[in-house]
């Protein structure tokens, strides 16, 4: 049975034996590379670099072997493509002939084209670090990803000197990041432990919102099938009347419960009145006052502990204004 494929929205296959990016013709280097460790998984790279040829036919069974191996090379590769690339490998792939099959794709690397080499190194040195838009995560793999497009020269771009592009986006008017540089420069950190202690010190980035993440949430789907502005539409619909009668009950008791009667003074636990109406809470209230006055007047060079002040009367006073004293 031959295998599945699943194509994922960021341009990749979900293959038995990995993910694999699909080729377009501008992505040769990260299609070889991904598409490589599937045939590696699927024991098939061998057949595909012709380094193990087709065993005879008096060992039946390893012949079989093989040729479903061959088979799996031919899937996956054909699998990786898009439509616009797929045609010119069509005979090649009838002939089942995975090698011959990707020494022609292998014919877009552009690795050998001193110039476009040179573009990338220089894309590779204009990479910044901006801690409020991205993680040291993402830059890396920023970087990771102009070094996997010339892996193939001679010399590449190698994992320090990932590391020192690191070192030197960081920012420099920063003590922090500065400071862990200093750190991990002085106990000779990889790029890994370098990326995973620089991870410690990182601030979460604020969520952006773009005018296409808005235009997405204004058409976004709720549960009940209808769209956030369809559903809008619906709130703002009148909503007819109930025609079911009052009862007298219920307006006798609205209006009970907004007599004065039904009021209760939360400072001197009487029926009646509410509390800035209450006299006693004014007669308390002139007093603090009075006394706050007094010891504003006092030595202000008295031991904190022993004499409150006007700060703890003031407090006070607001607890009885907020109603959570009686």
């Amino acid at each position: 049975m031959p295998p599945k494929y699943n194509q994922t929205a960021d341009g990749y296959y979900n293959s038995k034996w990995g993910r694999i990016l699909i080729f377009n013709g501008d992505n040769y280097a990260t299609f070889a590379q991904t598409c490589t460790l599937a045939l590696l998984s699927a024991r098939a790279w061998s057949i595909v670099t012709g380094a193990e040829v087709q065993p005879l036919a008096a060992n039946a069974a390893r012949l079989n072997d093989w040729l479903n191996r061959r088979s799996t090379a031919i899937q996956i590769i054909s699998s990786s493509l898009d439509p616009l690339h797929l045609n010119p490998i069509m005979n090649l792939a009838r002939n089942e002939d995975p090698k011959a099959m990707w020494d022609e794709l292998a014919k877009s690397d552009r690795s050998g084209d001193k110039l476009y080499v040179a573009e990338v190194k220089g894309n590779f040195q204009a990479e910044s670090f901006d801690p409020t838009k991205q993680t040291i995560q993402d830059f890396v793999a920023r970087l990771d990803s102009h070094r996997t497009l010339i892996a193939n020269i001679d010399p590449p771009i190698t994992e320090n000197d990932v590391l020192d592009k690191l070192f030197q986006s960081l920012p420099k008017g920063d003590p922090m990041w500065q400071a862990e540089r200093h750190y991990c420069l002085r106990n000779n950190l990889d790029l890994q432990s370098t990326v995973l202690h620089l991870k410690r010190i990182e601030r979460p980035i604020p969520l952006l919102q773009t005018e296409p993440s808005i235009a997405a949430s204004a058409t976004h789907k709720h549960r009940d099938g209808r769209s956030k502005d369809k559903r809008k539409e619906k709130e703002r619909e009148p909503r007819p009347r109930s025609k079911r009668p009052r009862s007298p009950s219920s307006s006798s008791s609205r209006s009970r419960s907004t007599s004065p009667s039904s009021f209760k003074c939360y400072f001197c636990d009487k029926k009646g009145h509410v509390q800035k109406n209450c006299k006693e809470y004014k007669k308390a209230k002139n007093r603090l006052r009075e006394k706050e006055k007094d010891e504003d007047d006092k030595d202000k060079d008295k031991d904190k502990g022993k004499v409150k002040g006007s700060a703890y009367y003031t407090g006070l006073l607001n607890q009885y204004d907020e109603g959570s004293l009686s």
